[in-house]
């Protein structure tokens, strides 16, 4: 049986989740700079300027369905869901663990593409 279940997301749609909540001014300050999360500038966390992410888009990472056999019984099924070969991790995705894509995917909804690791 497989050992760990990741989740593949999009990398363009994180890094707009990243500006959504601050995250580099929030991982600077409270990381790099030994800061308590008492100490941040809640305006600039609030202001940020980035629009919401939205849905997890990963549907442009996947192939077309057309070109694969899918298990129209099992319609969750991982390998209804094999991403494109010209991909490459860390450009293109990442790989989330269960517990960080459920509360992604709870908070803002999207496509799931898992993937298991032995």
């Amino acid at each position: 049986m497989f050992d760990d279940e990741f989740y593949i997301v999009s990398r363009k749609w994180f890094n707009q989740w990243k500006a959504y909540i601050s995250f580099d001014y929030i991982a600077q300050t409270v990381k790099e700079e030994k800061k308590n999360e008492e100490e941040l500038s809640l305006n600039k966390v609030m202001n940020s300027g980035a629009l919401h992410p939205g849905p997890i888009s990963n549907s442009h990472l996947i192939l077309d369905f057309r070109d694969f056999y899918r298990d129209r019984n099992n319609e969750k099924c991982y390998t209804n869901f094999p991403i494109r070969e010209d991909l490459v991790i860390d450009r293109d995705y990442i790989l989330v663990s269960r517990g960080a894509w459920a509360y992604l995917k709870a908070k803002y909804g999207g496509l799931e593409v898992k993937r298991y690791s032995f």
